[in-house]
């Protein structure tokens, strides 16, 4: 490896320089930018475009109340009745659901549902647990 001696090996000037006389003059520059008063300046578009913006959103807003209610209904509408059943029967109980319901409507409710021979049948082949609880 060459050796390096930093006397002796001739020197990289540096790219960078200040002008001349900078630093003496550096306060009295800086005091004269210092003492610039410059006007507050106010965009008058600005102002024109704020309540522009307000405008258009309250028209936006205005014009969307109607599509809003339309979804809205469309919602209701749309609901799933066994969806709903299996919501309210696997969410709550039913002494839940009865205490909910008021005294008009337990009245209007039909308690004689038909039973099918069909229907009874299949639920006692299902459930061979039921002799339990005939026999208790």
């Amino acid at each position: 490896m060459k050796s390096f001696k930093l006397d002796h090996d001739p020197k990289i000037k540096s790219g960078f320089k200040t002008p001349e006389y900078y630093f003496e003059n550096f306060s009295d520059q800086v005091l004269f930018q210092i003492s610039k008063k410059e006007p507050k300046v106010i965009a008058l578009h600005k102002r024109r475009s704020l309540k522009f913006l307000v405008a258009a959103s309250i028209a936006v807003i205005l014009m969307s109340i109607p599509f809003l209610k339309h979804q809205k209904e469309n919602h209701l509408e749309n609901i799933d009745v066994t969806s709903l059943e299996n919501y309210l029967t696997t969410h709550l109980s039913q002494y839940e659901l009865v205490s909910l319901l008021e005294q008009q409507d337990i009245k209007t409710i039909d308690f004689e549902m038909p039973i099918l021979e069909e229907d009874l049948e299949y639920f006692l082949i299902k459930n061979d647990h039921i002799e339990l609880y005939l026999n208790e």
